[in-house]
């Protein structure tokens, strides 16, 4: 005797949720590990400009309109930060990089950039996060090219000869960008480059 089974649609109803709830949770745990892949191939495979080579030159304005050029902070050590205000590791990094820029010891050129914003929004976000800090507005991202920047945030320490000593992709834990500036710092010295 052949036997069938009937389901009626009150009994259908919990497999359906349960079925969706595991389809929900599986294209969630999908998207979690090609993040986390993504995120770490960038790191791997990301290398920018080496240390040694000589700081790409730009010219800009800042939000106030103010002209800047990397050229005009020769003989200084520069720390110069990509960034975008709709990057969440970035905001992370905004408190120190505001700190690095009221620092009075800091010894230290503070530049940043955003790239494939307006100022108009950029100029909003600054005013709404109360951060002073310099921002050169990168409008068609040249200036992200030149220093090859896939992902952000990504600091470049520059010497004051202008060469790269090293940069820091990446958010990390709280104090530790400023550890890493004020340690590249105590190696510099008066006549020399910057270890």
């Amino acid at each position: 005797m052949l036997h069938t089974t009937r389901y009626t649609e009150k009994s259908l109803k919990p497999m359906v949720v349960k079925r969706l709830a595991t389809m929900i949770g599986i294209g969630l745990a999908i998207f979690v590990l090609l993040f986390a892949t993504s995120a770490l191939l960038a790191m791997v495979v990301w290398n920018g400009l080496d240390a040694g080579q000589p700081a790409p030159s730009f010219s800009s304005h800042d939000l106030n309109d103010q002209p800047i050029e990397l050229a005009d902070y020769a003989g200084k050590p520069v720390m110069l930060t990509f960034w975008s205000p709709d990057c969440s590791a970035c905001r992370e990094e905004l408190p120190a990089l505001q700190s690095l820029a009221t620092e009075a010891n800091a010894d230290v050129t503070l530049l940043t950039v955003v790239s494939k914003l307006s100022a108009a929004e950029v100029q909003q976000f600054m005013q709404e996060a109360g951060l002073t800090f310099p921002v050169i507005v990168d409008e068609s991202g040249g200036i992200a090219t030149d220093y090859e920047i896939t992902g952000v945030p990504v600091s470049y320490f520059i010497n004051p000869d202008g060469q790269i000593d090293h940069s820091m992709i990446g958010a990390d834990r709280q104090g530790v960008l400023e550890n890493n500036l004020f340690a590249w710092l105590s190696t510099c010295k008066l006549d020399e480059v910057c270890r």
